[in-house]
């Protein structure tokens, strides 16, 4: 038996705020919204007595410890016996940076007190919805589904991409209708630029409404961001404007939509957690930090305006990441980092969830290992560490590897431990 709640709420501020994801926007304030942020919540269990697990996926930048903090609260007010909480970002850059405050050592910000309490009072009342409504025993199924067009490797075109989205579908027993979806795709929220100010959830809210209107009932339909450390519409968008986002978004949806070639999924809901103990790098002094900065400043301004957008934007991040750096450089950083890494399985499904922005090369590397015959790689998970580049990346000094707090020797223990979690789980299933 498997029994599935499902909701979503509106999670959109209701005052003007700051918002995450783009250094260049220097504080400036939200101008209003265009399209909502929202709020889904999956809750499975083996049955009325299991506490069981719940999917949280968020329209925000990251989760924070101030953000994970207040959910569990909440979500103790609400729940006896309490789930394991799993939350996820979807990572647009439309969304509060109040919600969340500094998310890396070289990336201060503020917390918003306010804000972060409105939020927590909205997510109290999804909790309480999933809570209290009738729990419907459920048949999963799922697919994985080759897509096109929604993005590519930002750093080389030609480069390593998970071009596959994960379609979990949970269906009724009683009537056939769908209690849920829970889609997952690697692919950075970047369609609006920092210009923007405007609160959005980028092209993964547009897919999530134009699947829930594509099938009956407008099930909740939650996103789940992948392995999008260095992917993202770069190369594949035709503007930076709403229109875009809503095509893009659009075609991921009519690709899940597509085919009739889900398959049955068998067992109860597992999980497992670890706090994974992962080396830091290590950082430049002051002056070599300023000389990074120096090379990339010149590379940059010799570039001309005729040169191709996406070759420009790698030089301006290059820039960007150089200064983090040189923050870094400033900063008192431990030799070691516990990231809290969980592994959740239906039969022979699994999903490995990682607070970091993994790098498409790295969830691969898992996916390729993993002892199940289906894993999905779910990054911004119960957590922010910043990017986790592989070795080209951090070899070529690209700005997410010039702003991690990892090396290679960080990489290697991230996916490591993942394949360990992820075969501990499955020799829990397969004693």
């Amino acid at each position: 038996m498997l029994l599935a709640s499902a909701a979503m709420t509106v999670i959109t501020p209701g005052r003007p705020g700051p918002l995450s994801g783009y250094a260049a926007r220097d504080g400036a304030l939200s101008t209003g919204t265009h399209d909502d942020l929202v709020a889904g919540a999956v809750w499975l269990r083996s049955g009325p007595a299991d506490a069981g697990l719940i999917w949280l996926a968020l329209d925000v930048i990251g989760v924070t410890p101030v953000l994970r903090d207040a959910c569990r609260r909440r979500l103790a007010t609400v729940f006896d016996p309490v789930p394991e909480l799993i939350m996820t970002a979807s990572h647009t850059h439309g969304a509060p940076s109040g919600w969340v405050g500094s998310l890396h050592p070289g990336h201060p910000a503020d917390v918003d007190q306010d804000a972060v309490a409105e939020l927590a009072d909205r997510l109290t009342g999804l909790f309480r919805t999933v809570h209290d409504q009738p729990a419907a025993e459920v048949r999963p199924t799922f697919a994985e589904r080759p897509v096109t067009g929604i993005g590519s490797n930002r750093l080389d075109p030609a480069g390593p991409y998970d071009a596959t989205a994960g379609i979990l579908t949970l269906q009724r027993i009683s009537d056939g209708t769908l209690a849920a979806v829970i889609i997952d795709h690697g692919c950075h929220p970047t369609v609006l630029p920092a210009a923007n100010l405007e609160h959005t959830a980028d092209w993964p809210g547009a897919c999530r409404r134009r699947v829930a209107a594509g099938l009956p009932g407008e099930p909740p339909v939650l996103f789940l961001q992948g392995a999008a450390g260095d992917i993202s519409t770069r190369f594949v968008r035709s503007g930076q404007t709403f229109a875009e986002a809503d095509r893009i978004g659009g075609r991921l949806a009519e690709q899940v939509l597509q085919g009739p070639d889900a398959v049955p999924v068998d067992g109860p809901p597992m999980i497992i957690r670890s706090g994974l103990l992962v080396p830091g790098r290590s950082v430049p002094d002051h002056d070599q930090a300023r000389a990074e900065m120096a090379e990339a400043e010149a590379a940059l301004g010799a570039l001309s305006d005729e040169t191709d957008h996406g070759l420009l934007r790698i030089a301006q991040t290059r820039l960007d990441g150089a200064r983090v750096l040189a923050d870094l450089a400033e900063a008192e950083l431990p030799d070691r980092w516990t990231l809290p890494i969980t592994a959740v399985a239906l039969g022979d499904l699994a999903w490995i969830h990682l607070p970091v922005e993994p790098f498409a090369s790295l969830g691969l590397r898992i996916k390729r290992a993993s002892p199940y015959r289906h894993t999905r790689v779910i990054g911004y998970a119960d957590g922010y560490f910043g990017y986790l580049a592989d070795a080209e990346a951090i070899a070529n000094g690209s700005y997410e590897a010039l702003s991690s707090l990892f090396d290679e020797a960080g990489a290697e223990a991230v996916v490591a431990g993942a394949l360990a979690l992820l075969s501990t789980l499955h020799r829990q299933a397969h004693p």
